[in-house]
């Protein structure tokens, strides 16, 4: 749960007695009844534990152990195994590994909270190797402690209240509730985990790897069940899928020993018609079984690339979907089955995943990254004393030592040819650099470990700050040219500007300097309320980006006055970059990159490091986003996909999504009122305040040069192609839910929550309404001719009108079938097929029959979604069929119903849907996360889906040193395989 930022205690995280959930946190949670007991009673009955693992590893502080145990004495009174360090010992590699063993061991971490456990560093490392084994968190208050004190991950749980004024009988209630919650699930993961550390521990040894039944149970939770809490670990998920993998391959081993075996006897034995045909059956069952053991093998790495792209293991899923895809390539009698599967984490993996290389080579963390100036090479900053030049493929291209301690900032001369750094040994370093290796040419003292240092964009100055409130200034040679005092606080970070005629620097009393060149202090201002962590200018310099670990980036100008607050979306701010003020990013605490667009609005979290961002750049082009972590690796990141593109403007839920017939502009509408018009590359043309209410119907004019509108206020409002209004159309007594243009662009249609269709000629004058509806109108379309009318209603029927000679509509039917509302339907471009889909999670597709009417029932049913189905589309060729859902899911099927894929990644229900003119582009409406998506389908195909993946996951196949598996093949080779 998370926690009101003026709050100061924890009272919001309490719980009910009778809803305890791990990891999550009931809103009407409630507090422990006090008592005056303050002890723990005994009084339930034992509890036998029949499981071979540890219950309850207990984190705490040593000033709380009175409380410990006897908390520790009642639970193992409850029959309770109990994995607790009672004494001091000193913090030794031993000791520091029988920790972590003890929490590998136990199903359950409890945590004790008070001020000490919060402000203890032992414990926050228990509580971050539990997080990484995602353990299941039973945080205990014993005592009050300030909210933002509290790790962000126990912050998130259900807390239980065992104060002195709590019950403690009550307390040990609900530890024992949240104990047995999902206990059979819970003591899977532990024992999984177990093997898992011990495989890995044994350098992944082969022979521990998991087989047979097991393997399949295991299966079904990791891999096909992954929503489950705790959820399983990265290295569970691969254990399992390189299990898998193995098992497939012993399995084929079998095959062909059991076919030459039957080759061999047949020939021994002169081939009798008796023992061919055994040797025939035999053969079968064996080819047989191989198919089993290969489509068990893809079923287990497309699931398993899903759950991994949902953890925020982007490119592990990526190169497992590539796995996927490149096996079911080579097993032609699997597609029609298992392609739906593939292509559907293929494309999630196209689409949404923008991490596309990792570069791994440092032994300790990396605290800075930056590209060079033409931007095709990346250097970075290690613990491990070591400066690392790389290239964008991921291969090292040099290795520069000589630091003593940690390299905390590294930066590229201009021309490139000059590299500085600053490291925890106190000094500032110039390498002379010639693209293959470099050379100290000069080594600068400074008192107190190096913060940052940089080169002005003329290449002539080089600045540096550290541990003494200075800022430093050499000349290119190492020569001291001033330096600049003013500071009162340690100075954090330092930026020049694009002129090199202004430098601005940070303390940890979060004040931003602003100097000239000559070393003047221009103004000083109280920028954050905690550390200043990073600046950089804008790229016309009139104004400067400022981070902090009070989790704000903010932007001034040079006068000191704020322009723009980014909230950031996890604990404190490490790095700030901006390229071309267009995109502004930001690296944080909880190992997450946040992209915001130039107006402040959030555009994307970056997941995938295990720890901490310490420095974040972009490329020249802005191509590229490269991210620094405090887990020993630079990620580098697509910040923008051409083939997927999201668009931001609406303030609530965006409803319904229309292009114009030419295809070059999009509309869109939502609950916020508003028509927002869109170029197709996404890039915002206008924006009109259409209704009072929310709008949730928009349809546009065959000739595109009109737009009508519904909305909630009972109108229709008619627009030029241009924005501008042309009429009010009223007559609806309710909610207007649906327009539709005839193809003539004679006549507009509308349905409403009024029950009735009413018809308006060009002029919006009211012409007819048609009242054979027994509920709510939820959709109206007109035939590619213009000689039908149809419409979807809230009594789950889809009703047909005729055109008559008089130009009237006349009913001419009504199609039954759908078990719930029915939200859309709508014609085939060539008439012959009608589509609806409803809240009955099917879309049903319906034939014109010879004598011109719809068939009773639907020629086919097609299935997929998992809640309400939103709206449904044709392409323009009539060939696919689409449909948004609540399920967070667009599904496309072909005319005859076969499932094509699904596309996915969606964090909210997905509501209005529409082909663009030539195909090329399906837009959809994405509910409450108030966007619209587009995607570009051309590469929608398994061919060009891998050929496509391939080009992005190719440099980290070749070139990244960690990749390792378990079986009995060379893992890089294999992994090189993929993507020849």
């Amino acid at each position: 749960m998370g926690m009101e930022s003026s709050s100061n205690n924890i009272e919001s995280n309490r719980v009910e007695s009778n809803s305890v959930e791990s990891n999550s946190v009931e809103s009407n949670s409630v507090e422990s009844n006090s008592v005056e007991s303050n002890s723990f009673e005994s009084n339930s009955p034992e509890v036998e534990s029949n499981s071979p693992e540890l219950d309850i590893f207990i984190s705490y502080c040593r000033r709380d152990k009175v409380f410990v145990r006897s908390l520790y004495e009642v639970l193992v009174a409850q029959g309770r195994k109990v994995w607790i360090d009672w004494e001091d010992i000193p913090p030794i590699a031993n000791w520091r590994q029988e920790i972590y063993d003890g929490i590998v061991g136990a199903a359950n971490f409890l945590y004790v909270i008070s001020p000490d456990s919060v402000a203890s560093y032992e414990c926050t490392v228990e509580v971050n190797h539990a997080v990484q084994l995602n353990k299941r968190l039973i945080p205990v208050v014993c005592r009050d402690v300030q909210a933002h004190e509290v790790h962000p991950a126990i912050a998130a749980c259900n807390w239980i209240f065992c104060r002195e004024t709590d019950d403690h009988n009550r307390a040990l209630q609900l530890i024992i509730q949240a104990l047995d919650t999902n206990l059979d699930y819970v003591r899977s993961h532990t024992r999984l985990l177990l093997r898992t550390q011990e495989w890995n521990q044994r350098d992944r040894d082969s022979s521990l790897l998991l087989q047979g039944n097991y393997l399949d149970e295991v299966e079904q939770w990791v891999i096909y069940q992954p929503d489950q809490l705790p959820a399983p670990t990265p290295l569970q998920r691969e254990h399992v899928i390189l299990s898998r993998k193995a098992e497939t391959a012993r399995q084929r081993r079998e095959i062909k020993r059991q076919r030459n075996t039957i080759v061999r006897i047949a020939i021994g034995l002169g081939v009798t018609t008796a023992l061919a045909v055994i040797a025939f059956t035999q053969s079968q069952i064996a080819e047989r079984n191989r198919k089993q053991a290969i489509s068990g093998e893809i079923k287990a790495l497309s699931a398993s690339s899903q759950a991994m792209l949902e953890s925020g293991h982007g490119l592990e899923a990526w190169i497992t979907a590539v796995q996927a895809g490149k096996t079911l390539q080579t097993s032609p009698w699997a597609i029609g089955k298992l392609q739906p599967a593939v292509m559907t984490v293929l494309a999630q993996s196209f689409y949404r995943n923008p991490e596309v290389n990792r570069l791994e080579g440092h032994n300790l963390w990396v605290n800075q990254v930056q590209f060079s100036p033409d931007g095709r090479l990346l250097i970075s900053a290690g613990g491990d004393r070591n400066l690392k030049v790389w290239k964008l493929d991921g291969s090292l291209v040099a290795n520069l030592a000589g630091h003593t301690e940690g390299v905390t900032t590294v930066s590229f001369s201009p021309d490139q040819q000059l590299i500085v750094s600053g490291g925890l040994d106190d000094t500032v370093r110039l390498w002379r650099w010639d693209g293959q290796a470099g050379t100290t040419i000069a080594q600068m003292p400074l008192k107190g470990n190096v913060r940052s240092v940089g080169f002005s964009p003329d290449g002539q100055v080089i600045a540096a700050v550290g541990g003494d409130r200075q800022v430093y200034l050499w000349n290119r040679d190492g020569t001291v040219l001033r330096q600049l005092t003013g500071h009162k606080a340690e100075v954090w970070s330092l930026a020049f500007s694009p002129d090199g005629q202004q430098l601005v620097s940070g303390d940890e009393d979060g004040m931003l300097h602003l100097w000239n060149r000559d070393g003047k202090l221009l103004k000083s201002w109280k920028a954050h309320q905690q550390l200043l962590s990073s600046l950089r200018f804008s790229a016309d310099g009139k104004t400067c980006f400022s981070a902090s670990y009070d989790n704000t980036v903010k932007q001034w100008n040079l006068d000191g006055k704020l322009i723009k607050r980014f909230k950031g979306r996890g604990e404190w701010i490490t790095s700030v970059n901006a390229h071309n003020n267009e995109m502004i990013a930001a690296g944080n605490g909880l190992n997450t990159v946040t992209l915001w667009d130039q107006e402040g609005n959030w555009l994307a979290d970056l997941t995938g490091h295990s720890e901490s961002i310490n420095s974040i750049a972009f490329s020249p082009n802005g191509a590229l986003l490269a991210s620094a972590s405090q887990d020993g690796t630079v990620r580098l990141w697509k910040p923008n996909n051409a083939w997927f593109t999201t668009l931001r403007h609406h303030s609530a839920k965006v409803f319904n999504v229309s292009f114009t017939p030419n295809g070059e502009q999009l509309l869109s509408v939502g609950q916020d009122g508003k028509l927002v018009i869109w170029q197709r590359n996404g890039k915002l043309v206008r924006s009109i305040a259409a209704h009072k209410e929310q709008t949730v119907a928009i349809a546009v004019s065959p000739d595109g040069q009109r737009f009508a509108s519904g909305s909630d206020d009972s109108t229709i409002r008619l627009w030029t192609n241009e924005g501008k209004p042309i009429k009010t159309l009223t007559g609806h007594r309710n909610w207007v839910q649906t327009v539709s243009f005839r193809p003539d662009g004679e006549l507009l249609a509308s349905g409403s929550t009024d029950k009735t269709i009413r018809l308006w000629n060009r002029e919006g004058q009211a012409i007819a309404t048609l009242q054979e509806n027994e509920s709510q109108v939820n959709s109206v379309n007109f035939s590619p001719d213009g000689q039908l009318l149809v419409s979807g209603g809230e009594d789950s029927t889809i009703r047909l009108w005729q055109r008559q000679d008089s130009g009237q509509y006349q009913s001419l039917g009504t199609l039954r079938g759908h078990q719930g509302a029915v939200w859309a339907v709508v014609f085939s471009p060539d008439g012959q097929w009608l589509a609806s889909a409803g809240s009955d999670k099917l879309v049903r597709l319906w034939r014109k029959e010879s004598s011109g009417k719809f068939a009773a029932k639907p020629a086919f049913v097609l299935t997929g979604h998992k809640a309400n189905i939103n709206d449904v589309t044709f392409s323009p060729d009539g060939q696919t069929i689409a449909a948004s859902s609540d399920d967070r899911t667009v599904t496309l099927w072909n005319r005859e119903g076969k499932l094509l894929t699904r596309l996915t990644g969606y964090k909210k229900g997905v509501y209005g849907i529409k082909f663009s003119p030539d195909g090329k582009t399906l837009a959809t409406a994405n509910g409450d996360e108030n966007t619209i998506a587009l995607w570009n389908l051309e590469p929608l195909t398994l061919e060009r889906l891998l050929h496509k993946s391939c080009e992005q996951v190719k440099p980290f196949l070749s070139t990244n040193p960690s990749l390792q598996s378990g079986d009995d093949s060379s893992s890089i080779v294999e992994h090189r395989r993929l993507c020849p």
